[in-house]
């Protein structure tokens, strides 16, 4: 007895190569019979039961959190699935086998494999668990972020080149971002890949720790050291010595440290009206000079090399002040009677 089995009938999706399956032995559902009709029958209909009795099943033996023991059955690109035994069967993506990046499963998996893992979602409706290995494993950003200190140089590996910056392994499962503007200090590059190349070794400084977006912002040695606030240990009135870092069109800046310059305004330079400072003072001249104002707001220091002319007699006549000060306060005039009394 032959009967028929529409194609839409035949699977669940659409079946595009029904000549595919013959010679093949199927159960099917007998849906029309008798009455002079032909016999008609369903393959679909049995996987539409069988696929509610596994939803059941899914609800009612497993739960989100639970841990279980499995087996690899089969691997793809994506994850691979795990028999979990009693007919259940879920999934490990990719990005839940390791807290190490993972380009494809095979590299840390293969079939056959025993694994321990937890259920980290349950689909009834689809039929799908989802599993994670990763989920078992201690947190290594967590344990890093706990014990990174920021501004401590750290040696990390280039892992990844974007336009906007270069993604650095610290440790195991732990990559920070060195954005294009922190790699160097020398001059403005537009991708990253101007100065480092993916298997790199640098050095690195943690800029910013971010816990609730799992971030970690880092920065060069010396973009950190750029960025720092300028410590400024001058004060008004020093007299000092320094070299010509700059000139420009309304003064001569000079170099106090590495990081540190002053501005002697032409007003102050005490050269006649009209000289070419650009000439008269090249870079690299040294200069003495005095400090006129220090606005650490600002980072902003004047000087002048004017100044010195009175310098010296102003130190003179503090001194002289100093030494001719007039006598303290004599008291009241109780204190100088006591003190009458007592002789």
């Amino acid at each position: 007895m032959r009967a028929f089995c529409p194609t839409r009938q035949f699977s669940v999706g659409f079946e595009r190569e029904p000549s595919s399956h013959i010679g093949r032995h199927y159960l099917f559902k007998i849906t029309e019979f008798g009455k002079g009709k032909n016999l008609v029958v369903s393959r679909r209909a049995l996987m539409e039961e069988a696929h509610v009795e596994r939803t059941h099943d899914l609800a009612a033996n497993i739960e989100v959190g639970e841990v279980k023991q499995g087996r690899v059955t089969h691997i793809k690109p994506f994850g691979a699935f795990v028999d979990l035994g009693d007919g259940l069967e879920g999934m490990i993506h990719v990005s839940e086998i390791s807290h190490d990046r993972v380009n494809h499963p095979q590299d840390k998996l293969t079939s056959g494999d025993a694994v321990e893992v937890k259920v980290i979602r349950v689909e009834a409706a689809k039929g799908k668990v989802a599993l994670s290995i990763k989920a078992l494993q201690a947190d290594p950003w967590s344990q890093f972020a706990e014990s990174c200190t920021l501004g401590e140089p750290i040696e990390g590996t280039v892992v990844r080149l974007q336009p906007f910056g270069a993604f650095v392994q610290l440790a195991p499962g732990v990559d920070g971002l060195l954005h294009v503007s922190g790699i160097t200090a020398e001059r403005r590059i537009e991708h990253p890949e101007e100065i480092l190349t993916v298997g790199d070794t640098i050095t690195v400084m943690v800029e910013r720790v971010e816990r609730d977006k799992k971030r970690i912002a880092l920065l060069t040695p010396e973009v950190w050291e750029k960025r720092q606030p300028v410590v400024i240990n001058v004060k008004q009135g020093d007299v000092l010595e320094g070299k010509v870092a700059k000139v420009e069109k309304f003064g001569v800046f000079v170099q106090l440290d590495e990081r540190l310059q002053a501005l002697i305004p032409n007003a102050e330079m005490d050269t006649e009206r009209g000289v070419d400072h650009t000439r008269e003072f090249p870079v690299g001249t040294l200069l003495k000079f005095k400090i006129l104002e220090v606005d650490r707001g600002r980072g902003r220091i004047r000087a002048s090399r004017k100044a010195l002319k009175t310098h010296d007699e102003e130190v003179a006549f503090a001194e002289y002040r100093k030494e001719h000060a007039p006598p303290k306060s004599l008291g009241s005039f109780g204190d100088l009677l006591k003190d009458f009394l007592k002789n």
